[in-house]
């Protein structure tokens, strides 16, 4: 999905990218304990992703109104809206692609009160104080990727196009792939990201926090 209205795209992750702590792994710190038993099968190939991220999440069993000040605690850029409203003037949209769970997305986005709320490609879920987070593949996502659930290099494929621009910013591993379709002075990068580009001698931008990253998207050309 494009749109006239604005000409360039910056693709952007969620966890650890446009947050500062990822979600999984304050998941992981503060709410279950299996000592990495579901990552390790992810690791050793028997699972995938997806399946990992699932297994941990249906662990929770706090009430929701504690799980949502978790949440809150990731470290969401307060001044989310500014700086896509400056984007936008900038003719620059904003677009999240997940392998999280747009539950927890798509709920710090709506308190920023962005209109229109950026599009957001993420896995579907519900939460309920019984049965902890339960996420769901978004097999009917034109993006759908049977592992990870969203292809974010698909997404970045899709805002391609003759005399457009797209940036992308990551920042690990499943961020490789679609890093490596933009241009180098369009591609941010932190963490394990950055560390994959670097062995790979790909050039990039390092950022540590998402509100770096528009200072240098408007003096690219908007055509």
């Amino acid at each position: 999905m494009t749109s006239s209205a604005y000409p360039n795209t910056l693709v952007t992750d969620f966890d650890g990218t446009l947050t500062r702590t990822d979600f999984f792994q304050a998941v992981l710190e503060r709410l279950v304990d299996d000592n990495l038993s579901i990552w390790n099968r992810y690791c050793q190939g028997s699972i995938t992703h997806f399946e990992a991220l699932a297994g941990y999440y249906r662990q929770i069993r706090i009430q929701q109104s504690k799980l949502l000040e978790m949440v809150n605690e990731l470290g969401f850029p307060k001044n989310f809206a500014n700086l896509v409203n400056g984007l936008r003037k900038n003719k620059w949209d904003v677009v999240i692609a997940s392998a999280g769970c747009e539950w927890y997305i798509r709920y710090l986005v709506n308190l920023s009160d962005i209109n229109p709320s950026p599009i957001v490609h993420a896995n579907g879920g519900t939460y309920s104080d019984d049965a902890g987070l339960v996420m769901e593949l978004p097999r009917h996502s034109p993006h759908f990727h049977p592992e990870i659930g969203i292809s974010k290099a698909s997404v970045v494929k899709a805002h391609m196009g003759l005399n457009r621009s797209v940036a992308f910013a990551g920042d690990g591993p499943t961020d490789l792939e679609p890093a490596l379709l933009v241009d180098p002075k369009l591609r941010f990068a932190k963490g394990a990201l950055a560390r994959l580009l670097s062995d790979k001698e790909e050039e990039f931008i390092p950022f540590y926090d998402w509100d770096e990253i528009p200072n240098h998207l408007p003096e690219m050309d908007s055509n």
